[in-house]
């Protein structure tokens, strides 16, 4: 069986929350949601060294999923964060690789796409 990993999943879409917590949770993780970016930079304050994923969804109504990124960046460099998209692997979404994204996952995904990227 894979390690345990503490992964925070950020979309403003709650039933994707939902059913990706319930997935991970299923495959032995912890998943905390944060239905907005605001929130996730709470969480991240209150785990500091905890989280070891994030998924990060791009397009959220308040803080963008980039200012998301580049202040958990200043909180913690250890989070692997994996940028989640509905619009796939453009030039827009690759530039957070060179950012130091872990990896970009173009939605609609599959439960086993993003397993293999946390395990």
């Amino acid at each position: 069986m894979s390690q345990e990993r503490v992964v925070l999943i950020v979309d403003d879409e709650e039933p994707l929350l939902n059913i990706m917590k319930k997935m991970l949770e299923m495959n032995g993780h912890n998943a905390i949601t944060a239905i907005s970016g605001e929130i996730a930079l709470e969480e991240i304050k209150k785990y500091p060294k905890k989280i070891d994923f994030m998924i990060l969804d791009l397009s959220m109504p308040g803080m963008s999923g980039q200012q998301v990124f580049e202040e958990v960046r200043k909180i913690n460099t250890e989070i692997k964060i994996i940028i989640s998209s509905g619009f796939g692997k453009t030039p827009e979404t690759m530039k957070f690789l060179d950012m130091g994204a872990t990896a970009i996952l173009p939605k609609p995904f599959g439960m086993n796409d993003l397993l293999e990227l946390i395990e």
